[in-house]
């Protein structure tokens, strides 16, 4: 088993049910809820979502995944929406998700995570 066999566990059971974690599938509480689990993780001493044992971290390798320079204004959950096609721009160059496509968004963030940990696709 690797190193992350708990976070791909977690991931599987948050991919197929994220109303059950943080109420309604929403991206912003699942992205709020992913951050919080990621620093209990640290605390804890248990490998953490965002960064791996290799030094990469999520938003770095983000921005290369999705070919976007990394810049002040953009958040590692901005970035996974760059992976969803036809999404508007902010002022700031930060895709606008309309609240229709929120379980896309979740579905995206899981399959993106999962690829970045290199564990098996947490998306159904």
């Amino acid at each position: 088993m690797s190193e992350h066999s708990n976070s791909a566990v977690f991931l599987r059971s948050f991919a197929a049910r994220p109303a059950m974690y943080v109420g309604s599938e929403d991206y912003d509480k699942a992205v709020a809820f992913l951050n919080g689990y990621d620093l209990a993780c640290g605390d804890c001493d248990r490998p953490t979502l965002f960064d791996r044992d290799d030094g990469t971290n999520f938003y770095d390798w983000l921005c290369e995944r999705v070919g976007v320079e990394s810049h002040p204004a953009l958040s590692w959950w901005h970035l996974v929406l760059f992976d969803l096609p036809g999404l508007e721009r902010n002022r700031h160059g930060q895709p606008v998700l309309p609240s229709g496509r929120n379980p896309e968004a979740i579905q995206t963030l899981s399959k993106l995570l999962s690829e970045y940990l290199g564990i098996e696709s947490a998306s159904l």
